[in-house]
Parts: C-alpha cells; structure tokens; sequence
C-alpha cells in the first residue's frame, strides 16, 4: 500500500507519552512517538503506509495513567 493515514487523539492531561503501531500478533512495526512530552489537548500524528501490509493492526497510546489501543484495518 503507499500513502499515509492521520491517527487523532486527545489527552486529558500533559504527560510523556509514546505511540506505537503494531501488527496484529502484537509485534512493533512503528514507533510514531517515543517517550515524548505532550500538552493536553488534540493531538495528529501521521502513520506512513509505504512499508505496510494490507491487514489488521493496532496503534498503542502509552502515557503515564492510560494505555489505549485501538484497531486499525487497512485493505485496498
């Protein structure tokens, strides 16, 4: 697949945070944000698709009091 997709999310609260994209045997394919400080508010962060699969994922919000996970199917 080629392109990007733009990844939306809002943090309640400032904290360190890391995003991660991974495959769906919970393998690491991207790191898009690592152990970086953000504000409260709206965040997008884009995930580059030049090197991915058609398939299920999961991108992975880390923070100090929260780990969310959300699916992502990307097909043609």
């Amino acid at each position: 697949s080629n392109g990007t997709i733009n990844i939306l999310f809002n943090f309640n609260s400032a904290g360190e945070c890391t995003i991660k994209l991974l495959n769906q045997n919970g393998q690491l394919i991207q790191k898009l944000v690592n152990d970086k400080h953000l504000a409260a508010g709206e965040h997008i962060y884009s995930i580059d698709l030049k090197d991915i699969r058609f398939g299920l994922y999961y991108c992975q919000f880390i923070s100090n009091k929260h780990v969310i996970t959300k699916k992502l199917f990307l097909f043609e």
